[in-house]
């Protein structure tokens, strides 16, 4: 099963006068599972496909969002054993 979501954020104000503006941003995410046998299922994350970088927040700095990470994992569905 492959998934993908798409996160989009709009322009945001970062202080009280409306002054400090962030730009809006999107970032895609994906996720494939595969079962290997009854009640194990492998998978592999993947947030930020395209390593966008991106301003989250305007703090006195620009704050970055995260970049491409990827994550492996088994899943183990305890009721089947």
């Amino acid at each position: 099963m492959l998934t993908g979501a798409v996160r989009y954020v709009g322009q945001q104000f970062q202080d009280d006068h409306n002054l400090v503006v962030t730009n809006g941003y999107a970032v895609v995410d994906a996720l494939a599972v595969r079962k290997i046998t009854s009640g194990v299922a492998g998978w592999v994350s993947i947030d930020n496909v395209f390593d966008r970088r991106y301003v989250v927040t305007r703090t006195g700095i620009d704050v970055l969002g995260p970049p491409r990470m990827i994550a492996i994992g088994v899943r183990i569905d305890s009721a089947r054993f």
